[in-house]
Formats: C-alpha cells, structure tokens, sequence
C-alpha cells in the first residue's frame, strides 16, 4: 500500500514554528490533524485498487472514516491551544458542539468560515462513524467493473442498508477523498488566517 502524505501547508506551519523555538502542544495536536488526513487518503487508495474482498473493504473503509473524524479532532484541539480558548473539560473540545464553536468564534469571528464548514462535515462523518464503531458497521458492496448496474465498478457504501435500493449507495473511494480534501483545505485557511503559513 501506498502511503500519503502530511498536507504541505502543515508540514510549512510545523517547519516554521520549530524554526522559531520549537513545536509546541497545538503544533503537535495540528501535526495528528495531517497524519490523520494522510490515512483517510491512504485508505481511500486501498479501496480503489481493492477487489472483491470485503473484511479488508471494512477494514480500510473503518480506519478511512475513523480517521476523517479524527482529523476534525485534532484540529479542534489545535484551536483550542492555539487560542487559548478556556474549557472546562476536555470532553467540550467537539466543533460540533455548540458551546465549543462559540468560545472559538469568541476570540476570532473571522474563523467561522472554516469552523463551520467542519462542524457540518463532523455531523455527516459522525452518521458513518457511529454505525462502524458502535453499532451493527458499516454496510458495503462491491460493484464488478464493466457490469451494468447503477453505480460504476468499486467499493460503495449502503448508508440505509444492503436490502435498501442501490441508488442511494455511495462511493467509498470518492467520499474519503473529498472528505480529505475538505478537511485539508479548511485546515489551510485556518492556517492561512492564524498568520500560521501562506498555503
């Protein structure tokens, strides 16, 4: 398999802050944000080459989305120590909560621009990721390549089910890359906006 790599406007803003006295915590909560980035992709690569072998599609489909969330994770904890945004409790650190956005708008406005594109996108990965971690998994088809069926060849995700019609499934390879892409670029402008990095 394949490995990818930490976004390049990460990899910059860590270049820069240890050029300028070290890598601090919030440096390191930004790095796992990359990582995490990294393994969506990397995920999202074992499926499109992947055939028909369904624990290994589960596998890659878990730690993609796993991930994707993780990503949004790590980067909210990254805005809390680069803000110095004041909690309670490190369970509040959720940018899909509330409570957590506003302390964040609080001290920056101008950042909602990204916080709450990915507060939106943590609410949609949250319906996958709750299903694969907590509940019954996830539920995944492959489409044979050069067959007729409603879907090109590849790995879909059944977010209804494999007894609901095929129409709504989704593919996996273009969901995790999107996701990734999203989460990257709104990581970029946060950097951008902190005066962390030009991307």
């Amino acid at each position: 398999m394949r490995t990818s790599d930490i976004p390049t406007c990460i990899v910059d803003a860590l270049s820069i802050s240890a050029k300028q006295g070290g890598l601090t915590d919030a440096d390191y909560h930004l790095a796992g944000a990359g990582r995490a980035i990294a393994f969506v992709r990397m995920s999202a690569e074992a499926l499109d080459s992947l055939n028909n072998d369904q624990r290994v599609a589960e596998y890659h489909a878990y730690c993609g989305i796993s991930a994707a969330r993780t990503a949004i994770d790590a980067t909210a904890s990254w805005l809390r120590l680069e803000l110095e945004v004041d909690i309670k409790s490190l369970s509040y650190v959720d940018l899909k909560k509330d409570a957590y956005r506003e302390k964040i708008l609080g001290k920056r406005p101008d950042l909602g621009e990204s916080v709450e594109p990915l507060s939106q996108l943590a609410s949609e990965i949250d319906q996958h990721r709750q299903r694969a971690q907590h509940r019954e998994g996830l539920a995944l088809i492959f489409h044979s390549p050069g067959t007729v069926v409603v879907h090109a060849g590849g790995w879909y995700l059944a977010p209804d089910g494999l007894s609901r019609p095929r129409s709504g499934d989704i593919h996996l390879v273009d969901m995790l890359q999107l996701w990734a892409t999203n989460i990257e670029n709104r990581i970029c402008w946060l950097l951008d906006s902190l005066g962390t990095t030009s991307c």
